[in-house]
């Protein structure tokens, strides 16, 4: 199932890839294949690597890279593999996959797809197979955007969000980046003091 994978992805989807894996393993074991991730969070050099397939020198530049990034990252006579560089592999949100053929012994991306897309979609989260330039190996979670690569203070600020407005500690919260007023701050220390210690 690829746990090291796995525990290497945002916590926010980490439950879900283990619902996903396990869906997939039982729709999937009597064809004898078995659900096999292949990539998952992402460094932004690999991410580099990745989009420099298929693009030039001048074409990596135009994207942003430095010349010496564009001359180091430019694969040009390779297929094209990514058509971002705000993907969201970076952040931990993006897994793709294929299934180990259990009678062969090797991987393989030869699978009913559009079964692994209702099962995707069912779960709430984004199937590839279903974009303008499809790639069907490729499931994420979409939330709502955030700064790129800052995955671990936009995550804390929606679960602390979260939690605060589920238990009467905050009533609004339409901005977490905005400065509370000391009055706010106050209300809010004294909302969380009545609710929780005695």
């Amino acid at each position: 199932m690829s746990d090291r994978r796995i525990s290497s992805l945002s916590p926010a989807f980490q439950p879900y890839v283990l619902e996903l894996m396990t869906k997939l393993t039982e729709a999937f074991e009597p064809d004898g294949l078995v659900p096999y991730i292949t990539d998952g969070k992402r460094t932004l050099s690999e991410q580099k690597e990745l989009y420099g397939k298929g693009r030039t020198v001048l074409q990596l530049r135009k994207a942003g890279f430095t010349n010496d990034e564009a001359i180091r990252y430019s694969k040009s006579k390779a297929r094209v593999v990514t058509w971002t560089m705000d993907s969201y592999h970076l952040q931990g949100l993006a897994i793709d996959i294929a299934f180990l053929d259990k009678k062969a012994g090797k991987l393989t991306y030869n699978a009913n797809w559009r079964k692994v897309g209702d099962i995707v979609k069912s779960m709430g989260l984004t199937w590839g197979g279903t974009w303008k330039t499809p790639d069907r190996p490729h499931i994420q979670l979409d939330q709502k955007p955030m700064e790129s690569h800052m995955d671990t203070e936009a995550l804390w600020e929606h679960d602390a969000k979260e939690w605060a407005q589920g238990h009467g500690v905050i009533e609004n919260w339409d901005n977490p980046r905005k400065p509370m007023t000391r009055y706010e701050i106050a209300a809010t220390l004294m909302k969380f003091k009545n609710k929780f210690i005695l």
